[in-house]
This record gives C-alpha cells, sequence and structure tokens, in this order.
C-alpha cells in the first residue's frame, strides 16, 4: 500500500518520496498543488496573450477579465469551503477570513472564476459564439446553475442523513 505522498515506478525501480510542502517563504507554506495551479495559470496567460490579437481581443480588456477572473475564484474557492464546513465556522467570524489556515476549494474557484467571466460577457457584446447570437455568459449562466443546483441537492442529502 502507497502512503499518501509516495510515487512508485515499480518496472523502472524508482521509487520517490515528495513532500506535500514545495518550500517555504517568511514563514508561509508554499504547497505543490498551489504553485502547479499557479503555473498553468501563468501558462494559460501567456498563451493567450500570444494569441488574443489573432482572435480581436483587446490586452487591456483581457488583463481586467483575468485579475477579475482570479479575485473571483479566490473568493469563490473560499466561499464555497466555508458553506462545506460551516460547523467549524459558525462561532467564529474572523476564522472565515483567515486564508493562511488554508481552506479553498477548487470547485468553488472555478465557479467563482466563471463568475466574474459572466460579469465580463454581459459587460460586454464582443463575447459572442460566432454569429449564433450565444452569449458566452448565457452558457457561463446555465454552467452555474447546473453547479448550484447540484450543490444545493447535495447539501440538502447531506444534512438530512
Amino acid at each position: 500500500m502507497l502512503e499518501q505522498n509516495e510515487i512508485q515506478f515499480p518496472h523502472l525501480g524508482i521509487d520517490l518520496h515528495v513532500d506535500s510542502t514545495a518550500f517555504q517563504i517568511f514563514g508561509i507554506d508554499i504547497q505543490w498543488y498551489g504553485l502547479l495551479i499557479t503555473c498553468g495559470l501563468l501558462l494559460a496567460m501567456i498563451y493567450a496573450f500570444h494569441n488574443m490579437r489573432s482572435y480581436g481581443i483587446h490586452p487591456d480588456r483581457a488583463i481586467d477579465a483575468i485579475i477579475g477572473g482570479i479575485i473571483g475564484a479566490i473568493v469563490g474557492a473560499r466561499a464555497y469551503y466555508v458553506i462545506l464546513e460551516w460547523d467549524n465556522y459558525t462561532g467564529d467570524w474572523k476564522r472565515i477570513f483567515n486564508l493562511r489556515q488554508g481552506g479553498l476549494a477548487i470547485y468553488g474557484g472555478v465557479i467563482g472564476g466563471l463568475g466574474r467571466f459572466l460579469i465580463e460577457g454581459l459587460r460586454t457584446d464582443s463575447l459572442m459564439i460566432g454569429s449564433t447570437g450565444i452569449r458566452v455568459s448565457q452558457i457561463l449562466a446555465l454552467i452555474l446553475a447546473v453547479f448550484g443546483t447540484a450543490f444545493i441537492i447535495y447539501k440538502r442529502k447531506k444534512i438530512t442523513k
């Protein structure tokens, strides 16, 4: 049985033990998953900025959307985590805003980031899907509605058990 932080390649004879903390900065642990998510974000931004002129997207508008998306993702990730772990936060409201003790859920980050891009889509008509007349924001609103409904159903089933 493998330990949580163990990686094995049995046919190659490689056995690695990886610590979940990549490094520390000023006493704050930087976790591998956070580092990898950040690298993915940076690579996506580099790719997007390289190709956006060919799609007719102005870089200033893209920067606004990206910054807003990152903020929306962090707020959404924290809100999702706090809602799922509500029993741990009911007595102490200050703990809700303490991000240093962990508690960001990736699903909430995706929902929060999409919510920000929904706002961007409502702000402009340039985010149309071809000549269909369908806005990207309408598709995102539908996705958010499905996620929200699924989340509510999940929480209700969890409460009734």
